[in-house]
Order: structure tokens, then C-alpha cells, then sequence
């Protein structure tokens, strides 16, 4: 039990008070749990509530300087410091406190430099993040408890985890959505995140390109490596950049995400920097999506096989479209369709145009015609490949074209600017594009993230408009 005090104890009456300057969670403040909890995550050890009630309020049980540290670095990331004076003032009353107990305690060091790390690491970890998907959070369904377990496994032991489905099922949404909780934590201190190809899937699998195929293994290290800080000349070669992304990887705490791993070329192309990375415990921590399962790559990897949403969740999902449609309804969508989120939610444009009889009879009439002894890819890529052509019949020429174009010449998964698109297409001063772009936005085919100001497809319907390029060429 904690001893009651007898006189003032500033140490502990200052830690107490910069904790509850800050917010967390669902709390006003952040309470001993969290701090405890958070402890446990950063240093790998057991801390209790109790720990930190002993630390505010018994002078003789004060923190050892390591876990002292740890504490600066959180208060400076989830603003329990207002100012640098303000965490100055705590670490010179620890140092104060901690002199006989902890003799090392007076060669901690906590600069003005770390503070400002920290306090600005809060404000850009996320920074590498698909920004589209990060704002798009709440239009999720039933998300909660299965980010926290993957969450929970992450931070506790899990080094590396894989998400595994077809293509539009939400495996990138959940790793972003994932690493976003995770790194509002303060614990790490960074999140990396690369997408591997550009191209689409043929009507049997195959992958093809058009044109430079980018983001191969060379490539996509060098992505990683610019945006982790590390320096490569010319001349660095693909093993070269393995190696130092790999050091870095176990010296640090870091989040780093490999998106978009489509074909098992892919996944051979991308193992030997995956083993790299996982070949000695870290802290840091890596969340793979895949089209193929990761089976036997590495032991470390707990593979996670995405499910599609139930009837209740797709009626959920398309409530918060605001789409016109009964639970019943959309219990006999979902028996038609399956609850691919992606297929979902491009159904749920065109029942903003159409009658939902109509459409659904239309649907029944289309799969009528499609072979029963199809896999389940061809049957996956049959459907999108009717939401597309039934959702391009409902535009005007114009939202067509510009829909072509779109998909053929800009990198729209990673989001561009109305610039762009305008200069690119040579139409800045035409009156026509603003509307077609408001009509790809209001069947799904874009999304316009008004944060960063940047229009995106999703990599499905980019693969639709490149697999029809090539077949009508």
C-alpha cells in the first residue's frame, strides 16, 4: 500500500500534475493505468498503477532513470509539457529526488533537442500514411475490436503480422487503420509505409504493366530509405539498402508496413528483405497485405486471413453512405454480392441512381451468364468487373473519358493534386472538368481527401481501367 505523506513531496506532486495535463483516449486525462500501460509497451517490463501512485506519492520509491526517461519522452509526445521549462522543471526534481536512491540518475540526460523530438514526432508520425485511407476511418464497420486484438498482439509479441484477401476486402485500410492507433501511443517513434506495384491483374490472374512498372524491391527500399532518413548514393546497391534499412529496423522502434504484395512473384521478389528484417527480436514491428498467403516465408509472420462483412455489417456500412435501403434489402444484396467493403460501396452508388429491384434483377440476369465451375478469383473479378461497366454506362462521355485518363497516366492510388490533373491533361481552363470529376466522386470510381487535397481510385478500379486499355488496344 502507498505510504501516506507526511510533508510535500514536489517530485511526485509534479509528475501527478504534468500526467494529468494530458488527454488520452476517452479520458479527460490520462490516468496511472494508462501511464502503466504505456511503460509496459516502451520499456518491455510490468507496470502497475500502483507503480505510478507509489512514484506521486511515496518519496522513498521513485523511478529508476530508464523508466524516468521514458516518461519524459511520453509527457513530451502527449503534451504533459506545455513548455521545454515545464519538463526541465520535472527532470530537475527527479535528478533532485533520485540522487541516493539512483546515483546513475544524475547522468541522465533529457535536452531541449529530445523535447522538441518528441513534441514534434507527435504531430508527423503518420505522415507517410495513405492520407486518403486515414480520413476515410470512420466510414469503416465494425473495426474496433479486431484492430485492438491485432493492436494489442503487435504491441505485446507479435514482430510481424500479414493481411490476406482478395483485392477491395480492406487489408490496407486495417493496417492504417492499426498503425495509426498504435503510433498515438508515444511509442514509436516512427511509421513507414510502402506500396510494392502498379499495374493490375488480367482476366486470369496474370499480372500485367503498362508502360515502366514501378515500386520493384530497388525501388521500393529507396522509398523507405528516404522517408526513414537514411542516406543512398547512386551507387548503393539493393543489398546495400536491405542491409541498412534492415540495422535500422532492430536499432529503432519502428512501424514499418510492406502494402500491396499482389502476385507470388511479388512475394519471392520481397522475402529475402522480409527475413532480413525479421532475423533477431526488435521492438520494431512490420504488417505486410497480400493477395496470396505468406505461408512458410518466415515464422515470425502471424498470418491473418481478412473475412468479408456479414449481411448486418453491409447494411451497416451502406447507412453510413446515407444509401437508400432496408436491412432486408441489404441482406439480399449481401446474398447476391458477398460484403467485399469495395463492391459494397460502388453498389451503393448506383443505388443512389436506379431502383433496388431493378438493379438486383439486372445483377441475377449478369450472373446467369457467368460459369458456375469459375474459382473464386475469377468469380471475384466477374463482379467488379460488372460494378464497373454497369457504374461507366450511368456517366456522361465526358466522366468516362476523364475516367480513362485517370487511371492510364497518373499514380492515383498514392492521390493527386487538381493541378496535376488539369496541367497533365492539358485542361486548365477547361469548364467541363470540374463536373466530371464530381461525377467519379459521386459513384465512388474517386475520392477527393480534402486534407491533403488530393483525388485517389482505388488500386482495383485502376486495375479495371489499365485491364481495359490493353484489351481494347
Amino acid at each position: 500500500m502507498t505510504n501516506k505523506r507526511k510533508q510535500p513531496y514536489p517530485f511526485g506532486d509534479k509528475l501527478k500534475a504534468y500526467r494529468r495535463q494530458i488527454r488520452y483516449g476517452n479520458h479527460n486525462r490520462m490516468t496511472g493505468e494508462n501511464l502503466a500501460k504505456l511503460l509496459k509497451y516502451q520499456l518491455g517490463e510490468s507496470f502497475f498503477q500502483q507503480d505510478i501512485a507509489d512514484w506521486e506519492n511515496d518519496q522513498s520509491v521513485v523511478p529508476a532513470p530508464d523508466v524516468f526517461l521514458a516518461i519524459m519522452q511520453l509527457f513530451s509526445f502527449h503534451g504533459g509539457f506545455k513548455t521545454w521549462i515545464e519538463a526541465q522543471d520535472l527532470l530537475t526534481e527527479y535528478k533532485q529526488t533520485a540522487r541516493f536512491i539512483h546515483p546513475t540518475s544524475q547522468h541522465l540526460t533529457f535536452t531541449q533537442t529530445d523535447y522538441a523530438h518528441w513534441r514534434s514526432l507527435s504531430q508527423k508520425i503518420n505522415q507517410h500514411l495513405p492520407e486518403h485511407i486515414r480520413n476515410q476511418i470512420d466510414l469503416l464497420v465494425d473495426m474496433d475490436e479486431r484492430v485492438q486484438t491485432i493492436a494489442n498482439d503487435i504491441i505485446a509479441n507479435t514482430h510481424a503480422i500479414s493481411i490476406e484477401g482478395h483485392g477491395g476486402i480492406g487489408k490496407t485500410s486495417l493496417v492504417v487503420v492499426v498503425a495509426t492507433k498504435l503510433s498515438g501511443t508515444g511509442v514509436f517513434d516512427g511509421v513507414y509505409f510502402v506500396g510494392v506495384r502498379q499495374g493490375f491483374l488480367d482476366n486470369k490472374g496474370d499480372y500485367q504493366t503498362k508502360g515502366v512498372q514501378i515500386f520493384q524491391l530497388d525501388e521500393a527500399l529507396t522509398e523507405l530509405g528516404n522517408q526513414m532518413g537514411l542516406v543512398f548514393s547512386p551507387s548503393t546497391t539493393t543489398e546495400q539498402k536491405m542491409t541498412q534499412i534492415a540495422h535500422d529496423y532492430q536499432q529503432r522502434r519502428i512501424i514499418l508496413i510492406i502494402d500491396n504484395l499482389e502476385t507470388q512473384d511479388d512475394i519471392l521478389e520481397f522475402q529475402a528483405f522480409i527475413n532480413q528484417l525479421l532475423q533477431v527480436d526488435s521492438a520494431s514491428r512490420l504488417m505486410i497485405t497480400s493477395r496470396k498467403n505468406l505461408d512458410g516465408i518466415n515464422d515470425r509472420i502471424q498470418q491473418i486471413k481478412l473475412q468479408e462483412l456479414n449481411a448486418d455489417q453491409v447494411y451497416a456500412m451502406l447507412q453510413k453512405r446515407d444509401c437508400p435501403i432496408t436491412q432486408q434489402n441489404a441482406h439480399r444484396l449481401h446474398a447476391h454480392i458477398g460484403g467485399n467493403p469495395l463492391a459494397v460501396r460502388l453498389f451503393s452508388g448506383l443505388l443512389k441512381k436506379f431502383p433496388f429491384d431493378e438493379l438486383l434483377q439486372q445483377l441475377a440476369q449478369t450472373k446467369s451468364q457467368w460459369d458456375t465451375t469459375d474459382d473464386d478469383f475469377k468469380r471475384h473479378n466477374n463482379l467488379f468487373d460488372y460494378l464497373y461497366e454497369r457504374i461507366l454506362e450511368t456517366l456522361s462521355p465526358n466522366a468516362r473519358d476523364l475516367c480513362w485518363h485517370l487511371g492510364m497516366n497518373f499514380e492515383m492510388e498514392r492521390g493527386v493534386k487538381m493541378k496535376t490533373i488539369a496541367t497533365d491533361l492539358d485542361r486548365i481552363n477547361d469548364p467541363t472538368l470540374k463536373p466530371a470529376l464530381s461525377d467519379l466522386l459521386d459513384v465512388y470510381l474517386l475520392h477527393y481527401d480534402g486534407h491533403s487535397e488530393v483525388y485517389t481510385m482505388h488500386r482495383l478500379t485502376v486495375h479495371y481501367i489499365r485491364k481495359h486499355f490493353l484489351t481494347s488496344t
